[in-house]
């Protein structure tokens, strides 16, 4: 490799760990939804004037990008021995001189237009244009590459799958650069699925339980069938809700770590799998029962409009999350066809309340630990701490209520043989809840409490107490 030549970089999957397009248009799902409307007709201009058309209409980020850190290292050591490195990509010329600023790493920018799309081989005619025929090296990624490799001095690739290796091998003049992380794509699919999150769908089997129907083999199936759904669609919603969240997941010191957000998993893999998940899902629910659909539709629509912006409106946000957990508990009851409980509707709701204000002030709570006073996408600033955690607190305080006042009901303890055995759950109830909001208080709560609950021993043991108390009573 000749330390005089230009040194050309690709941009997508080279430079940064992401797709610049399918990045653009996640952007443009979430900050102008209405406009994805137009995206036929400035397709039919050709791809270079969608991809300058979206470009043109978004924000982006361009600080928390998922870059490749050692490509970076080797090209600011290769700018020290007063090298030229370009910038040469598909990208639009947008977003390309956006990244060159923030970098600050290139002397030169070549990119897509309006009318052009600087790709493959109408990358290597400009290149060749430029710099003449093995006049530059070039850093690329892909098998579209060698169109622009086959006339580098030297070829020079930041990945190494045996394909792409016996590609290169062809050429005369092939270096690796070797990349800053190792994927695994079943490990990081798995991670973006958030199986952990799927203990939250148990809640459809709780009217099943509260019925005693549990020996009910046909009612226990279509509860099963319908607790898979909700997985199946939770799943899809956590993709789709991590590809909306993007810029504020990659801020974030833990959150930057997720597949999507990382750039572990691409974005037009999650758009895939979401969809093929929602679909499994929509069929299961359409097989258990027309009301169950109906009510998984709303969850779904509900969900989805939550990711698209409801989120950053405070209050509601959290009204959102506990009526999210609340419709679990209705389609858990029209699943098993039993009767509904207000009692149960009306607890689900407070204690799914306090919960969800809970999570907001864990998130607030960390958020003052890193002197920062608002967040990204929430409506929440530090100085909301206070409020939240007497409404999550009176929430909380609340469903337990609710849950005496069902326990002293006469009409509703005809169903239990010994429902004095009940009040045990009672105590419980108020201490696990006081337990989680103290520890929160003193910010050794993690930001989601059902992740909490699942790696806290002292959850169990309480949880072990009211499961006794019920199996008493029963």
């Amino acid at each position: 490799m000749s330390r005089s030549l230009p040194l050309c970089v690709d941009l997508d999957g080279t430079l940064v760990h992401t797709d610049m397009l399918l990045e653009s248009f996640i952007r443009l799902l979430r900050q102008k939804f209405l406009c994805i409307l137009l995206i036929p007709f400035w397709l039919l201009k050709g791809k270079s004037h969608l991809k300058h058309e979206i470009a043109a209409r978004v924000s982006i980020d361009y600080r928390c990008l998922p870059y490749n850190k050692k490509l970076i290292e080797y090209l600011k050591k290769e700018k020290k021995k007063d090298r030229p490195i370009v910038l040469v990509t598909a990208s639009d010329k947008i977003i390309a001189e956006a990244i060159a600023e923030q970098l600050a790493l290139f002397d030169d920018v070549f990119a897509s237009t309006d009318n052009l799309n600087l790709k493959g081989r109408k990358k290597a005619a400009l290149l060749i244009e430029r710099y003449g025929e093995q006049g530059f090296d070039y850093i690329g990624n892909e098998s579209v590459d060698l169109h622009i490799w086959k006339h580098a001095n030297t070829a020079i690739s930041v990945t190494q799958t045996p394909e792409l290796r016996q590609k290169l091998s062809r050429l005369d003049k092939v270096e690796f650069i070797e990349g800053d992380r190792k994927k695994s794509f079943l490990k990081n699919t798995l991670r973006a699925l958030r199986p952990h999150q799927w203990a939250k769908n148990l809640l459809v089997f709780v009217p099943l339980l509260l019925a005693h129907a549990y020996f009910d083999e046909p009612r226990v199936l279509a509860t099963l069938f319908a607790f898979v759904a909700f997985c199946l669609c939770a799943s899809a919603v956590y993709i789709f809700n991590d590809l909306m969240d993007l810029d504020a997941d990659r801020q974030h010191p833990e959150k930057k770590n997720r597949p999507f957000a990382a750039g572990d998993l691409s974005i037009l893999s999650g758009l895939m799998l979401a969809g093929i998940l929602l679909v499994l899902s929509s069929l299961l629910a359409l097989n258990i029962s027309t009301a169950y659909a109906l009510v998984f539709a709303f969850y779904f629509l509900t969900t989805t409009a939550y990711s698209l912006g409801l989120k950053s409106v405070a209050l509601l946000d959290v009204f959102i999350l506990a009526g999210l957990y609340t419709i679990r508990v209705l389609a858990g009851t029209v699943s098993a066809n039993v009767p509904m409980s207000f009692w149960l509707l009306a607890f689900s709701l407070f204690i799914f309340f306090s919960l969800a204000m809970l999570k907001r002030f864990s998130e607030l709570y960390n958020l003052e630990q890193r002197e920062k006073k608002k967040t990204k996408v929430r409506g929440y600033s530090t100085d909301d701490k206070a409020i939240l955690s007497l409404l999550g607190v009176a929430s909380g305080y609340i469903s337990v209520l609710v849950m005496a006042l069902y326990i002293t009901t006469p009409e509703h303890m005809v169903e239990y043989r010994e429902p004095e055995f009940l009040w045990i759950v009672f105590p419980a109830l108020l201490f696990w809840i006081s337990r989680v909001w103290l520890l929160a208080s003193r910010g050794q709560m993690n930001e989601d409490p059902v992740l909490f609950a699942l790696k806290d021993a002292p959850s169990y043991f309480i949880a072990l107490i009211a499961a006794t108390g019920v199996a008493l009573a029963v």
